[in-house]
């Protein structure tokens, strides 16, 4: 890999993945970077050095090395991964990401995961999908894809981190995305109020960070967290007494009343009627 630039199939984006050839251990001196990296070792192998901590590489591990940082990687031919390098302004102008919003940025940095191996099988899937498009760069739908690859990538990884975090230490500013978010639960019922793009335009913020906050703060999608506020309130409409099925789909914006009673099915077990007994 070159360290002085990025992906020049889409030179306006700064953003780069690397395969690693083999057999090529690395034995690179140290050395830093003008942007950050993320290193996904499928195959362990050898040993590196990032700032003053020395990592023994083993499967399945995921390095990050934050901009400035100086590292050195000496791998074994037998290892094999991918390289995912990236400046920061990628994060907020492409993916609408705020740095915070990645658990890997948290301070104190942590430099090196373990990841399980059925998460890191989803890893490789995703930076097969990059790779596909970055050899299709002449399709009109080839950028986008591969912007759509690796933000997936990135929140894969985040999400694989914060399920094994114990506590997290939820950002301010997150606080503030999780009260705007609740406070509009409390305002909006109708069902085409609740989708995770209007709800995340309505906040002034992008789908991606609504999820990862939802994710941190919940442990669920927000998707899952609008479904549960729903059937909440269709229970607590239906216990009254005062509406019948068809009234209660009408408040909350179901197009048919065969639709609520599904979704109301999918999540009690049972239909709206009979809950209404």
């Amino acid at each position: 890999m070159e360290h002085n630039i990025l992906h020049p199939d889409f030179p306006e984006i700064p953003v780069q993945l690397i395969q690693w050839e083999q057999p090529d251990p690395w034995d690179i001196p140290l050395h830093s970077h003008e942007f950050d990296e993320i290193l996904f070792f499928q195959k362990g192998g050898g040993v590196h050095m990032i700032g003053k901590k020395q990592f023994t590489l083993s499967d399945h591990q995921v390095h990050f090395i934050p901009r400035g940082i100086k590292h050195v990687l000496n791998r074994e031919a037998q290892s094999s991964g991918f390289t995912l390098a990236f400046d920061r302004s990628f994060l907020e102008q492409h993916l609408q990401l705020f740095l915070q919003a990645l658990p890997f940025y948290r301070k104190p940095v942590q430099f090196s995961y373990s990841i399980r191996a059925s998460a890191f099988d989803r890893f490789l899937k995703y930076k097969n999908s990059i790779i596909d498009e970055i050899s299709n760069s002449t399709n009109y739908f080839a950028q986008p894809l591969f912007l759509n690859y690796v933000s997936a990538l990135l929140l894969e990884l985040s999400k694989e981190i914060i399920s094994q975090s114990e506590i997290l230490d939820f950002h301010p500013r997150h606080k503030e995305i999780i009260k705007s978010f609740e406070e509009h639960l409390r305002k909006h019922k109708k069902l085409n109020e609740l989708s995770q793009d209007f709800i995340a335009s309505a906040l002034c913020i992008s789908s991606q960070l609504l999820y990862v906050v939802c994710k941190s703060y919940y442990g669920k999608n927000p998707k899952r967290v609008v479904d549960e506020n729903m059937i909440s309130n269709a229970k607590e409409l239906l216990i009254k007494k005062t509406y019948n099925t068809q009234e209660v789909s009408d408040i909350l914006g179901f197009s048919e009343s065969s639709a609520f009673s599904r979704f109301f099915k999918r999540y009690t077990g049972i239909s709206p009627s009979l809950f209404n007994k």
